[in-house]
């Protein structure tokens, strides 16, 4: 009786689950089984646009039809992906008062020479008034102390840095100063912020002689309205380098090779673009960058940069020959990239299917198909995958209980990375009041939310940067308790005793976000706050983090980051539109602490600053920390060698060498590498 009262209960669903795939998707099940996977997903993807930040299902597509520089194994080391290789080089360019005192200090130095090589030096030479200094490091710490230590402090001349801000042409105004000015000469470098509207030069020489003209130039052009601001001096110019040698043979999806110009023409897109503002940050730290030879391409960085390489990981490269033809909202224009899948058929409320590329420079992918199944409701996604109409889909953490029991499901899961939060608007009234931050915080119950919502399926918010970085700091002790009769009492002691308001913005087509979202509303309304939810899309909650949608707080759900420079994220000169700080956190403590940790290469070092940055964040309570959870999938105990098979066996040679969000975790790939042919004795 009670199978037949839940067939009935289910014969709705069913009937609308089996009309709407044979009519939509069964075609794609036709060709599938054992090359084929079918992805339930819960929204319509907004489309493929690799330089904005989207929904995380047009990002799983973009990571499989685009390939960065450089990646992550399935160990979270640095590996190459379009580059095959790299090298780290270095400059220091240290000036003197005059001539004559170069050519003092010069000699000084050449007695040393042989000496350089224990010191990292490759070469030195003397260009008029300044000494080059060439390493084999990108790191200037091993050598040019004692370099330096040989020249008198009285014959150097310190690095003067000027900041132009004007009105309009900050680039071409310098530039005719330059020519025109007796003391142009002393420029040594210049770089251009002409985005925000200022040039920044380094000048080295008669520093009076120079801010003289240059104050006096501007101030007889007063239509440029130009600023000034001088800023602490430099004792050399430190300009580090990195080499990126690219693969050779790599092709895009329509066969033509990819070139050092594709790369040249993706850092210029992603230049121009304002939604992405941690890649945006660190390109502006480049000084240049130019072609070296038809596979490799030189950067040169303005000072001690230490994600120069991680950087891109994030830099998707984009063909320069057919990238004008594309506009992103047509997927349907099935746009070229290099990576291990393409895109077959994109419909509105239709499929998305994913064909193999075999000419994919890592080897061809192991299942020939991917289809993306758009189905809303997550009954009826339960329904299709027990009917076998789809082979896998999302869950949420209060079903893992049921399912891992289930012997008809297998439940794979990553790590308890994935950090959910509410972010505040810094800049709206109340919320810049950190004893009210505090207050809300302690108005929400951690663990309860945890029990509750993930049903004991997470973990409390213990730190703030992935656990398994290489500087990952040490995990934060709990500093803020659950005082719902204390928050009130704060908020009372603010000015906000029953009067507190605000509009919380949350992911429309996120249904476990939407059950976060009025959780929190319930719980501030027992201390008195007034919680309105506004629902968003994907492409609208993508602005808040680029600081292009206004809102007063914000639901987030993101992963822990594994980079140690969040320069973009909480710089007080990272705030505005197209740029990250989009909590608008000023704190002059964490900006020193900010600029530090992007400046040191040592892992140690860089532990240090990311225990104290961790720790300082966590006291200002720029965010409301919720709760690390993980996701999960679930795939028919059939089908698991779908995923499974990429994974490397006791005795087997191959390794795992991609992954995808939608594969939960770094070490579950969809390809692997064949095994390299053994090698032939020798004669």
């Amino acid at each position: 009786m009670r199978w037949f009262r839940l067939s009935l209960y289910c014969l709705p669903l069913l009937l609308i689950a089996i009309a709407h795939f044979f009519l939509t998707g069964l075609g794609h099940r036709e060709e599938a089984a054992a090359e084929s996977i079918t992805f339930a997903i819960t929204s319509e993807p907004i489309g493929i646009d690799p330089l904005t930040e989207q929904d995380p299902v047009s990002e799983e597509i973009e990571s499989l039809l685009f390939d960065t520089l450089v990646g992550r194994d399935p160990r979270m080391k640095t590996e190459g992906r379009l580059a095959e290789s790299w090298t780290f080089s270095s400059r220091l360019r240290l000036f003197c008062i005059s001539e004559r005192f170069a050519a003092q200090a010069w000699a000084g130095l050449e007695k040393s020479r042989p000496q350089w090589s224990g010191w990292g030096i490759v070469d030195a030479t003397l260009i008029k008034d300044e000494i080059r200094v060439e390493l084999n490091h990108h790191d200037e710490a091993r050598g040019p102390g004692q370099l330096f230590a040989l020249i008198p402090p009285e014959l150097r001349a310190p690095v003067n840095v000027w900041r132009i801000h004007t009105r309009q042409f900050p680039v071409e105004s310098f530039g005719n100063f330059r020519r025109q000015a007796v003391e142009g000469w002393q420029s040594r470098r210049t770089w251009s912020g002409e985005e925000e509207g200022f040039i920044e030069v380094c000048s080295a020489g008669n520093e009076a002689n120079f801010e003289r003209e240059l104050r006096l130039y501007y101030q007889s052009n007063p239509q440029l309205e130009a600023r000034i601001e001088k800023q602490p001096d430099l004792p050399y110019l430190h300009e580090p380098g990195l080499t990126l040698f690219l693969r050779p043979g790599v092709r895009w999806h329509d066969g033509r090779p990819v070139t050092v110009e594709d790369v040249l023409h993706s850092i210029d897109l992603a230049r121009q673009s304002r939604n992405q503002p941690v890649l945006a940050s660190a390109l502006r730290a480049m000084l240049s960058v130019e072609p070296e030879g038809p596979l490799a391409v030189k950067v040169t960085y303005r000072q001690r940069f230490g994600p120069a390489l991680e950087i891109w990981e994030q830099l998707p490269i984009l063909p320069k020959h057919a990238w004008h033809a594309y506009s992103p909202q047509r997927p349907d224009l099935r746009p070229t990239g290099t990576g291990p899948f393409l895109i077959r058929e994109w419909r509105p409320g239709g499929p998305i299917v994913l064909d193999r590329f075999s000419g994919y420079f890592r080897n061809p992918p192991e299942n020939r198909h991917l289809v993306y199944q758009r189905v809303l409701e997550s009954r009826l996604r339960r329904i299709l995958f027990e009917i076998k109409a789809i082979d896998s889909y999302e869950v949420q953490p209060a079903a893992y209980r049921s399912l891992k029991t289930n012997p008809d499901f297998k439940l794979v899961r990553g790590p308890a990375t994935l950090h959910t939060h509410v972010v505040w608007n810094l800049d709206h009234g109340p919320f810049r009041q950190p004893e009210v931050r505090r207050a809300l915080a302690q108005a929400i119950d951690p663990r309860q939310f945890i029990g509750e919502l993930l049903d004991g399926q997470g973990i409390p918010v213990n730190r703030l940067f992935h656990p398994d970085a290489s500087f990952a700091p040490d995990p934060l002790p709990m500093l803020i308790g659950h005082d719902p009769s204390g928050a009130r009492k704060a908020l009372a002691n603010a000015g906000y005793e029953n009067r507190l308001r605000f509009t919380l913005t949350v992911a429309a087509e996120d249904e476990f976000q939407r059950e976060v979202a009025r959780y929190l509303q319930r719980q501030w309304r027992r201390v008195g706050v007034s919680v309105q939810l506004r629902l968003l899309s994907y492409g609208k909650m993508s602005g808040i983090r680029s600081g292009n949608t206004p809102f007063e707080a914000a639901l987030l759900m993101d992963p822990l980051p594994w980079h140690a420079d969040q320069f973009s994220r909480w710089h007080s000169s990272e705030i505005g539109e197209g740029l990250g700080n989009f909590n608008r956190l000023r704190d002059p403590g964490v900006d020193r602490l900010l600029e530090r940790l992007r400046a040191a290469y040592d892992p140690a070092e860089q532990h240090r600053l990311a225990t104290e940055l961790q720790g300082t964040l966590y006291n200002l309570h720029p965010c409301l920390h919720l709760a690390l959870r993980d996701n999960a999938r679930v795939f028919h105990p059939g089908r698991t060698e779908v995923v499974d098979k990429a994974r490397p066996g006791p005795s087997e040679e191959r390794r795992s060498v991609g992954s995808s969000l939608l594969s939960l975790t770094h070490d579950l790939a969809w390809w692997v590498e064949r095994p390299e042919p053994a090698e032939s004795p020798a004669p």
